[in-house]
């Protein structure tokens, strides 16, 4: 599928580094831009692999994770109106 440039929002959550996969920049939730997105009532923690040589087969998306255990809350700003999905990848 095509993703749109107009409300495009892909987030590496966890992560303080951007990744690109399929030409789509990941932004790391955890870097100044990435931090913009979310807000949390309590303090988070992330998840990182601890292997040197991380598989070939898992994607960098799969690297690191954020862990909650109160309501977190991410926000977008909208530029076109219409419907507009969320994906969590597990």
């Amino acid at each position: 599928y095509e993703i749109s440039k107009i409300n495009n929002y892909l987030v590496n959550c966890g992560s303080s580094i951007k990744s690109v996969i399929n030409n789509c920049n990941f932004i790391g939730d955890s870097s100044k831009l990435g931090s913009s997105f979310f807000t949390s009532a309590t303090k988070t923690s992330i998840v990182s692999l601890n292997e040197e040589i991380p598989s070939r087969n898992l994607l960098p998306l799969h690297h690191t994770t954020r862990i909650y255990n109160k309501p977190l809350t991410y926000v977008f700003e909208i530029k076109r109106k219409g419907t507009h999905l969320i994906n969590e990848s597990r």
